[in-house]
């Protein structure tokens, strides 16, 4: 084999290696109603997903997760499911820290509701700083 073959055959290797390991960061994961799950937050975190759905209702000045208003249990709210876990995680560094995408999808009247959830995500600093976190609405 000529010098200028083996060049090729190693760069094109070299080539192949590098798509191969940008692939693996190209597809995200989404846990659709991942309040559903027996364990919320976890579950998703722990199988390397990037975007977590969760569906909110402001009643009695609260955030709940919930599919719907009848389905609200006292003990479901935001911050217990989704922003008290996310802030463990980055306060312990637990995990491979992949970037997190919450997608709030807002189920009560929008103006009241969005007040609520940014004062409470204000409590957060941690994680609503954090560059691998993001909120889409």
């Amino acid at each position: 084999m000529s010098q200028s073959i083996k060049i090729s055959v190693l760069a094109l290797l070299f080539s192949l290696q590098f798509i191969q390991a940008q692939d693996v960061q190209k597809y995200k994961i989404h846990s659709h109603n991942d309040y559903e799950q027996n364990i919320p937050f976890w579950s998703a975190y722990a199988n390397g997903l990037n975007s977590i759905e969760a569906d909110i209702f402001l009643k009695d000045n609260r955030l709940y997760v919930s599919h719907t208003e009848a389905d609200i249990k006292k003990e479901r709210t935001l911050e217990k499911l989704y922003l008290d876990p996310l802030q463990q995680v980055m306060a312990l560094q637990m995990g491979n820290q992949q970037p997190i995408q919450l997608l709030i999808d807002i189920k009560t009247e929008s103006i009241a509701t969005l007040k609520k959830l940014i004062a409470v995500l204000e409590t957060y600093p941690n994680v609503i700083n954090n560059k691998k976190f993001s909120i889409v609405i």
